[in-house]
């Protein structure tokens, strides 16, 4: 049950590697107003998007010398929508990623290599 819990607080996040900080230490309305510029300008998303939170984790791994940043939506479509479009921020070195629990990435993780060995046994099968 409280895994449930913890899955539904973090099905609005994604997480953004590679947003470089300007300079240290970071204001958070700063961070906010460069994520809400990289929507505008990099993924073409001309209205404001309302965010719960927009916080650089102090955990996880450094993409080019910097962490991640949570951003916590406030609308599930949004989120939605800023993920879809997230292959445009491939160009500008930022990925974008789901904010799963250890426990489920594992699961994926351990289903994709299932995949791979079912689709190299036989070609023709629908993974």
């Amino acid at each position: 049950e409280k895994m449930h819990d913890v899955d539904k607080a973090t099905k609005n996040n994604l997480l953004f590697y590679g947003l470089v900080p300007e300079y240290l230490p970071e204001m958070a309305s700063t961070l906010t107003q460069k994520v809400q510029n990289l929507f505008k300008f990099n993924l073409g998303i001309s209205r404001q998007l309302l965010l719960q939170k927009v916080a650089r984790l102090t955990t996880g791994p450094e993409i080019r010398g910097c962490r991640p940043v949570l951003v916590a939506f406030t609308n599930y479509k949004d989120r939605e929508e800023v993920l879809s479009k997230s292959k445009l921020l491939k160009t500008a070195n930022i990925y974008v990623s789901e904010d799963l629990s250890r426990k489920t990435r594992e699961h994926r993780h351990e289903l994709g290599k299932h995949m791979r060995m079912i689709k190299k046994k036989a070609p023709q099968k629908k993974c």
